[in-house]
This record gives C-alpha cells, structure tokens and sequence, in this order.
C-alpha cells in the first residue's frame, strides 16, 4: 500500500533507510515483517537492506505498506491503542504529543500513533506493556503510512530535553535496587547500571539485546532472552528480583514472559532467569 509522500516531514526522504514490510504469522501472531521491495527479507540493523523512499513507495502496492529504519538520529514512539473508535485520543498520548511537538501519524491499525523525532534515548526501559508504549532509537523500523495526525507538526522536532521527563512519567523514576552477593555489586539506579553494562566491552552486544535485536542467535528469542539475562545476572550480582524488572523494560520483553510454562507452575521468565542463577 502506497503513502502519501507530501504528509511526511522531507527530514524524512533524504536518507535511504526505508523498507517494505507485510503481515505474516509467526508463533500463532500476525507480526510485521520487514522486506526489501524485491521480496528479499530485509533487517533494521543492516544497512544493506534498506532503499530510497521512492523504491520502495513504488513496491508497495504488493506489500502492507513501508516503513523507515530508526537511524541517523531519528526515534520515534509507538502508542498501540491509545486512539478510541470515535477518533479521541488517550490522556497520555496528548500529553506525549504536547511535550515533543513532533511529527505525529496513524498507525496501520487506525488505533495507535507513531512520533517520529529527533533525538537520542536516555539508557532506561525501552517498553511498557501495561501502559501499551514502546520507544526506540536503534535497532528498529517503523511503519509509515502518512496518516498524519492533524495539529502536530509536518516537521521533526529536536527534543533531548523532555525525553527524560517522558522516562520518569512512563517508567518511573528509578530506585535504588538490594545488592547481592555474587561479584560484581553495582550500587546505584537501574539507569547507572545500565550505562556501565552499555559502556563496557561487551557493550554493543548487550545494546543490541537491550533492544531486542535477536540476530546475533539467528532470531532464536529463547536464547537471546538467556544471553541477555546472563548479562543481567552479572551486574545485577544474582539478584533475581532485579533481572527481571530490568529484563521487562528490554526490547525482548513479550507476552511469554508470564506464560506458565512448567509442571510446577513456573512461567518462563521465572524458569530463564532461574537458569541463568544456576537454580
């Protein structure tokens, strides 16, 4: 499906970083996959399979539609049903749409708001599923469909300095956590742990878990899902309670999580984690 190419912000159409993308079902889910406009499968995290705006408009009347890989400085929001059937919008979608003053549109689904912006991420929770927010600036595609929301800008806005104010107001501000007793013990907040895990030499393969990129386990989430919560376990020193509220903020957070899973009754969170701590 094409989109109208005058409704989105020209920031937007200079750089090739689009992609096509089509529902298929994937573990009982329709879920979005991305594509290149030959059919060819295409990825957020290489550059090699992405195209100009116009190629892949041009294709995408075989596909569900395009999107645009978060890149080159550019994050966005994504607000699943946060828009009613009669249109009105929720109390925390106008609230994000009055601090950032972004370029903001329909999703596919006519039920969520994607905001595009300009900016880059504080270290932290890059989803809530209970308040059905997610926010990226790496690692990931958005859909475009060019549905823009009327009285928001037809412009990217460079907007460092409320993102913060949004983490606090999403997540909550962060608390000191217990300290166990396997090395190393950070002491701090989950946003200074998560910095140093970011900072230190395994840090781009952590960064890439955090936000959910499966690819270096060939798309195996249950074995990303234990990697990145071996790291946890690691600068959480053990703490059970603390890998998970962490783990729940990641890109690799999904519903299974609080699946039960086993005889006992354990979910499958519970059993990754117990896994990892050798229990």
């Amino acid at each position: 499906m094409k989109v109208n190419v005058e409704n989105i912000p020209v920031e937007m159409l200079q750089h090739p970083t689009w992609i096509c993308w089509t529902y298929r079902m994937r573990h009982g889910k329709m879920t979005k996959c991305p594509l290149q406009p030959n059919g060819e499968p295409a990825s957020s995290t290489d550059s090699a399979t992405w195209h100009s705006l116009e190629r892949c408009n041009a294709a995408a009347h075989r596909f569900s539609g395009i999107g645009i890989v978060l890149t080159n400085g550019l994050a966005g929001i994504d607000l699943d049903h946060h828009v009613d059937e009669a249109g009105h919008l929720s109390d925390l979608a106008q609230r994000l749409i009055a601090q950032l003053n972004s370029y903001t549109e329909l999703s596919p689904s006519g039920r969520g708001l994607h905001i595009l912006f300009r900016g880059k991420l504080p270290v932290g929770g890059r989803r809530n599923d209970r308040m059905h927010f997610d926010w990226y600036d790496t690692g990931r595609y958005f859909t475009v469909t060019g549905r823009h929301l009327a009285g928001t800008p037809l412009r990217l806005a460079r907007t460092d300095r409320v993102l913060l104010a949004i983490q606090a107001d999403v997540f909550g501000t962060p608390v000191r956590s217990e300290t166990c007793s396997r090395s190393p013990i950070v002491v701090g907040d989950d946003t200074e742990l998560l910095e140093r895990a970011m900072a230190a030499r395994n840090g781009d393969r952590y960064r890439a878990l955090w936000h959910g990129d499966t690819t270096a386990y060939a798309g195996d989430h249950s074995r990303a899902d234990l990697a990145l919560c071996g790291m946890l376990a690691f600068w959480t020193g053990g703490g059970a309670v603390r890998i998970d509220r962490l783990f729940r903020q990641s890109g690799l957070m999904r519903e299974k999580w609080d699946r039960r899973h086993y005889a006992d009754g354990r979910t499958y969170g519970q059993a990754t984690i117990a896994k990892v701590l050798g229990r």
